[in-house]
């Protein structure tokens, strides 16, 4: 496949730099993903959908126990937190939220980077 990139812009201070912005096309539905997924695997749609479901709701509980999770051939999840911290008693002051982080497995990233193809598409 061809990966589609423009010119894009960003400034800091005064001075503004270019770099290599990729064009995002539609994004993909969670109908169309699962139908696609159904497809290769040779399963119905309902088994697709009820795998997806189990898949998201272990991966939450386990997040929410304080594992770090390992989707072979996905990557990796893990929880960090964001907040205000004092450090004399050691407590959290101010919880501003959980947030999820994916770190792509090594795999993944290597089928992505095998003999890409550009093309520029902008000005």
């Amino acid at each position: 496949m061809t990966i589609k990139y423009e010119v894009g812009r960003a400034k800091f201070g005064d001075e503004e730099k270019t770099y290599p912005k990729i064009v995002r096309g539609e994004t993909v539905t969670d109908e169309q993903f699962q139908g696609m997924v159904a497809r290769r695997a040779a399963r119905g749609m309902a088994d697709v959908i009820a795998v997806s479901t189990a898949q998201r709701e272990v991966l939450l509980e386990q997040l929410l126990d304080e594992h770090s999770v390992h989707v072979p051939g996905i990557g990796y999840f893990t929880l960090s937190i964001k907040g205000e911290l004092d450090e004399e008693e050691r407590l959290v002051t101010e919880l501003a939220k959980l947030k999820v982080n994916y770190r792509a497995e090594r795999a993944l990233s290597d089928d992505v980077n095998q003999d890409p193809r550009f093309e520029f598409v902008g000005e």
